[in-house]
């Protein structure tokens, strides 16, 4: 007898043996597009054996083991429905490439299993996968492509890199900055002293070489770099035209975004990271004297938090009770100079604040090769405070122009730690 709407021997209805049906339409067709894509990545590799070929490979072989899994399982819990047809699954015949079978084993549970390895050779999970991370990014890959390497390929990323890295037998100490409780100065009532531009240049010199503390010289500074172990790679990212920090424009970028608490991306955050990391590499073993330059509305009214025109007027005695012993926080990197005569801003682009940065025995500090400005780097965060001022008048050295004062500078102490 004739039925206008049979049921299906399955017992559903036409309408949801419709849907399965073109359900498995759909899965057919993310296999044939994740077979193109296999076939692609194999030649590819065929074409050009390089690691990141090999991962790529392996990552579109894993899409389409998924792709086929979604398929066994919609087939299983659909018997007497659903049938499983290769012939419209296939997409042309495959290349017969031979890619290595990936070890699927994730960053973090293999260093994991090379716990003992690493902690004999003084070396810290967080600072060889550092280095792992960067040696990937120079290999065009991702921490995530590393399980779809081969084991021996981990293996020997893994060895290469550990080799670039210096061993060390101490922990690094955490940066933790202290809380100082600020204690204004008291200090008897001073005027502003007039001096020309050279005698001011010979006044900084004087404060600098007059302040309490180790005084680092260029070769113990570069000694102080080495101990750090920076890694070719890790010297190139930090030294990056457009990503870096170091004598790239990109400081200010990466500094803004800390002091704004935004959020940096891609190779602006990972050269961050790795600056406060290589960071904890090194403290000073003594209390250490460095030079830094500051000035600029920017610094006087965010930093000091005082007006252009309270600067340009304040006797000495009135910065010291104003601003002695006060803390000013700054959540960004602060690069200081270990020797004045090689200050990058006192020969090229002049400002107003000359400190004098006294930092306290176990700061963490990085010195860097950039023995232009003889650089070191403090942590974001470090604790930083205010000590004594020195307000001094600027006049023109020469004789016809003496009546022209050129405005206020200061030579202030920092006291860092």
């Amino acid at each position: 007898m004739y039925e206008p709407d049979p049921e299906h021997p399955s017992g559903k209805s036409n309408a949801e043996v419709y849907d399965l049906t073109q359900k498995q339409r759909s899965y057919e067709r993310d296999i044939r597009d994740a077979k193109r894509e296999l076939s692609g990545a194999e030649q590819l590799y065929k074409d050009n054996p390089t690691l990141e070929n090999q991962a790529e490979a392996a990552k579109a072989k894993l899409k389409l083991q998924n792709k086929q899994a979604k398929m066994r399982e919609l087939i299983n819990d659909n018997p007497g429905v659903l049938q499983r047809s290769p012939r419209r699954e296939w997409a042309g015949d495959m290349p017969k490439v031979k890619v290595p079978k990936a070890s699927g084993r994730k960053i973090d549970d293999f260093l994991e299993s090379k716990s003992k390895q690493l902690n004999k050779a003084g070396i810290s999970k967080k600072r060889i996968k550092s280095a792992l991370s960067t040696e990937l990014g120079e290999l065009g890959l991702t921490t995530r492509d590393f399980s779809r390497l081969t084991a021996k390929d981990q293996v020997g990323l893994f060895e290469k890199v550990k080799k670039e890295i210096p061993p060390s037998n101490k922990k690094p100490a955490p940066i933790k900055p202290n809380r100082v409780k600020e204690t204004p100065l008291k200090i008897e009532r001073t005027p502003r002293i007039d001096v020309t531009r050279s005698e001011m240049d010979k006044e900084i010199k004087k404060a600098f070489e007059g302040a309490s503390g180790k005084h680092i010289s260029l070769n113990e500074h570069m000694t102080e770099y080495e101990k750090a172990g920076v890694t070719k790679k890790e010297h190139s990212i930090l030294y990056g035209k457009k990503a870096g920090y170091i004598k790239s424009h990109n400081y200010q970028n990466i500094n803004t975004a800390m002091r704004e608490h935004t959020e940096l991306t891609g190779g602006s955050k990972r050269t961050k990271e790795l600056l406060e990391e290589i960071i904890t590499r090194n403290t000073l073993e003594e209390d250490t004297v460095f030079y830094r330059m500051d000035g600029g509305e920017a610094f006087i009214d965010n930093v000091l938090r005082i007006s252009m025109d309270d600067f340009k007027t304040w006797d000495t005695t009135e910065f010291n009770e104003r601003l002695g012993g006060k803390s000013i926080p700054d959540d960004a990197f602060k690069s200081v100079s270990s020797n004045v005569d090689q200050n990058y801003f006192l020969k090229n682009n002049r400002r107003e604040v000359h400190c004098i940065v006294k930092a306290k025995k176990g700061t963490n500090i990085f010195f860097t090769d950039n023995m232009e400005e003889s650089e070191a780097i403090f942590a974001p965060g470090v604790n930083t405070k205010i000590g004594r001022i020195w307000v001094y008048n600027i006049w023109s050295d020469k004789p016809e122009l003496r009546h022209h004062g050129h405005g206020n500078e200061i030579i202030m102490e920092i006291l860092v730690g």
